[in-house]
């Protein structure tokens, strides 16, 4: 409303070429939301109009960027070398590889790493870790299977960090137990694995 207590309208040229839409307004603000057919860098313009025909305007240029499509839709699947896992391999170490699959996931891990002195004949050093995993994808895989939901996991393991390779890769030997224990796994997992931390 103006000092003189008329009514104002607000309208915006999105720069696309599409009709300008009336916008509205909360007190001072002006919302509106609009979707460009395709990226590039488009002047905006807002025109305020009062019922006498005074008009002030105002424009600003906006990059718009065209983003890879993301699909929202559960019944969308991935191929087989896109989707997402969960497993022995992949972080959930208390369950067989790859046992979950989907288009996200979620993980989380805590890590208690112990460290020796010892050095058996120069060649690796020894240390200890114990751990607790938990994590869930969600969507379909590739077979159409949905997740299970949360799972978990405790374990422990042997750290070997090699002095002697030249990628100083740490060789990882942990048993983990599945805290959610479906019929069609063991109840212990082993799980070796080369890694880049100890």
């Amino acid at each position: 409303t103006e000092p003189d207590g008329e009514d104002v309208s607000y309208y915006v040229d999105w720069g696309d070429g599409t009709a300008a839409e009336t916008a509205a307004t909360d007190g001072n603000v002006i919302a509106a939301i609009h979707v460009y057919a395709d990226d590039g860098i488009y002047t905006i313009t807002v025109t305020v109009a009062d019922d006498d025909g005074g008009t002030g305007s105002g424009s600003v240029h906006a990059a718009i960027l065209n983003v890879s499509p993301v699909a929202w839709d559960d019944s969308y699947t991935v191929d087989e070398d896109q989707q997402l896992t969960l497993g022995g391999d992949t972080g959930l170490r208390g369950y067989p590889l790859r046992y979950q699959a989907g288009t996200a996931k979620a993980l989380f891990t805590v890590e208690q790493r112990y460290y020796t002195d010892w050095y058996p004949f120069r060649l690796f050093r020894v240390g200890g870790a114990v751990f607790a995993d938990a994590g869930r994808t969600w969507g379909r895989d590739v077979t159409g299977a949905t997740s299970d939901g949360w799972l978990g996991d405790v374990g422990f393991g042997l750290r070997l960090g090699s002095s002697r390779s030249a990628f100083g890769n740490v060789i990882h030997i942990d048993l983990a137990f599945p805290l959610v224990q479906p019929t069609d796994i063991d109840s212990v997992q082993f799980v070796v694995e080369p890694s880049q931390q100890f």
